[in-house]
């Protein structure tokens, strides 16, 4: 394997994860704690390669759709003033405002697959 093959296989593989894991995010947070959807998170397998393929983040996207929207077009305004069931060191928060905190770690992730991204596009 040359270097850039080599470069391009870690490069999409850093992608696929980071965006597998973004799901797992949503799908925890938005599905089983606003919509109650069962859901059971395992993070370890977020970062195994033979999950990593296109049609399998393709799968999981559409999915994510439906939560989404499940999650946020009915939404009450007034259950954003509600206590979060999350808290971080020791601190509650409001619903309102752990959707601030998973839109940060979101935007932060998103930035990670944008520069990896733009490596790639540059070999």
């Amino acid at each position: 394997m040359s270097v850039i093959s080599g470069a391009l296989t870690r490069g999409l593989t850093i992608l696929r994860a980071t965006s597998l894991h973004l799901i797992g995010n949503v799908k925890q947070f938005f599905g089983l704690d606003l919509v109650g959807i069962a859901f059971e998170r395992d993070r370890d397998s977020e970062f195994v390669p033979s999950l990593l393929t296109r049609d399998h983040l393709l799968q999981e996207l559409e999915e994510l759709k439906k939560i989404l929207e499940q999650a946020l077009v009915p939404m009450d305004p007034k259950k954003l003033g509600d206590q979060s069931i999350h808290s971080f060191l020791g601190h509650s928060m409001t619903v309102g405002y752990f959707l601030i905190h998973l839109y940060g770690h979101f935007n932060y992730h998103l930035g990670q697959i944008n520069y990896h991204r733009r490596l790639l596009d540059k070999e």
